[in-house]
């Protein structure tokens, strides 16, 4: 379900936000990533990004839903937003497939997502 909502969907910024989340949730969020780790990860999950773009990506669209650990070189970890909009990506995948209620159509876009105005 990963690989056909995530992974094959034209939407960059929640392929690179996955590892993250994986680290965050699956590792008990004790390893940051760098842009070069999650670009390692990525090509190993067959959906290959450079480590330049993946850096670009975070510190742009991704500014927002992550933060750094460390310097040389950067270390990525998601903030609580950020696991918040990748549980709404995967919940939105998993009614997709019929698991859960009232499946909707589509996953969400962090461009989707606009923080309200003040």
């Amino acid at each position: 379900m990963i690989e056909k909502y995530v992974l094959d969907r034209p939407d960059q910024a929640n392929r690179v936000l996955l590892p993250l989340y994986i680290a965050q949730t699956g590792l008990g969020d004790r390893y940051a990533l760098s842009a070069g780790d999650i670009a390692e990860v990525l090509r190993q999950l067959g959906v290959p990004m450079a480590q330049e773009n993946v850096s670009k990506l975070l510190r742009q669209r991704g500014a927002r839903l992550v933060t750094i650990e460390s310097e040389a070189p950067k270390r990525f970890r998601l903030i609580r937003r950020g696991a918040i909009h990748m549980e709404e990506v995967l919940s939105v995948t998993y009614r997709q497939e019929g698991v859960g209620k009232n499946a909707e159509q589509g996953t969400q876009s962090i461009d989707s997502k606009r923080a309200p105005e003040e």
